[in-house]
């Protein structure tokens, strides 16, 4: 058999389609040739290390001395510098793991401008209801408000009341109830952002029975007015608990003080979030007791458990009081009182239970 192959001439309809393919590769060639001088001037950010906002965005890109392309840790966050020419949405992005965090000294609280208390009665169980209420009010008021103080009153006649800056904006028993989260927005809005629109919360006139006048809880003589250096109804002792608002911990802040306020419901006065905010560096979360530092995540490198705050309180508060299972004291005077065998002992029970 004659196994010799012999060259075939390519049909005129394949030339053709193999000299298109080539020419739009050529195409494609020339077409992504000048965008390399871009990526080779081009860096890129994957995890930024402290909470990005487009001020530490455009100061970064102007000390780079070339655009970058920041890749936040959501996808839908996508931050693109082209040609010097910044774009970065209003939200703030942050990176979980922070790995430039440094151990320095905690920053110096920020100014308060705007503070609101709120004291609830500690007989009827509100206090699930204030806290509620807190971060409602952090959520849609997360630039304008400096601290919201949760303030248990053991008086027990039911009180119910909200004030910003010491003055009253709604009491439960000369209102007759509770407020409705919108209408205590509203009220807020109006003292710390007046042009603000709050969407669905912002109701029209003419709106049905759902429709409330907010006029005869706060009128506009008694309004009050933004002042420096104002603090909430603090009471000592005092936790003050300071979060990032970039890296969205407000609800950990949150649940934290809950936690608080359930273990020592009879020796904790007072507890205020403290948003924190540009030009305050990003990471931070630290509880602090009155003037003392108990927990400040950027020196020890992690976020508290709540049964080693709470034994830290329980030591500068009440000494003597056992946590129960929060004790860590407790479970070492356990594991102490177990005896340890020798290696004759060991063998012996090994021997014993029939162990090789």
């Amino acid at each position: 058999p004659d196994y010799t192959m012999t060259c075939q001439t390519a049909s005129p309809a394949t030339s053709v389609a193999t000299s298109a393919t080539n020419r739009c590769l050529l195409l494609l060639t020339f077409s992504l040739f000048p965008l390399s001088f871009c990526f080779q001037r081009t860096s890129f950010v994957p995890n930024p290390p402290y909470c990005q906002t487009p001020q530490h965005h455009q100061h970064n890109v102007k000390s780079a001395g070339k655009p970058s392309f920041l890749l936040p840790t959501a996808p839908s966050l996508n931050i693109v510098s082209t040609d010097g020419k910044v774009k970065c949405p209003p939200l703030i992005v942050s990176a979980l793991l922070m790995s430039s965090d440094t151990g320095g000294d905690t920053p110096a609280a920020p100014e308060i401008k705007a503070a609101v208390s709120i004291e609830y009665c500690t007989g009827c169980r509100w206090m699930t209801r204030a806290a509620w209420m807190a971060q409602e009010l952090l959520t849609t008021f997360q630039d304008e408000l400096d601290e919201v103080c949760l303030v248990p009153s053991r008086e027990g006649t039911g009180k119910f009341a909200v004030t910003l800056n010491g003055d009253a904006l709604w009491d439960r028993k000369s209102e007759g109830r509770f407020p409705e989260m919108k209408e205590l927005k509203r009220i807020v809005r109006d003292v710390v952002s007046p042009d603000r629109d709050l969407g669905h919360s912002d109701m029209q006139k003419g709106e049905g029975v759902d429709s409330v006048d907010t006029s005869s809880s706060l009128t506009s003589e008694d309004k009050p007015e933004l002042s420096s250096s104002v603090k909430a109804l603090r009471t000592t002792p005092h936790i003050s608990i300071t979060y990032c608002t970039g890296c969205r911990w407000m609800l950990r802040a949150a649940w934290m003080a809950q936690e608080l306020f359930m273990t020592f419901d009879d020796e904790i006065n007072s507890i205020s979030l403290l948003p924190s905010r540009p030009p305050q560096p990003g990471g931070l979360f630290t509880v602090m007791l009155d003037e003392d530092v108990l927990w400040d995540r950027k020196k020890e490198g992690r976020f508290p458990e709540p049964k080693e705050i709470k034994q830290k309180i329980r030591d500068f508060l009440c000494p003597s009081r056992d946590l129960g299972h929060s004790d860590v004291k407790k479970e070492e005077e356990n594991n102490s009182n177990e005896e340890e065998m020798d290696d004759d002992e060991a063998a012996e029970m090994r021997k014993f239970f029939g162990v090789s």
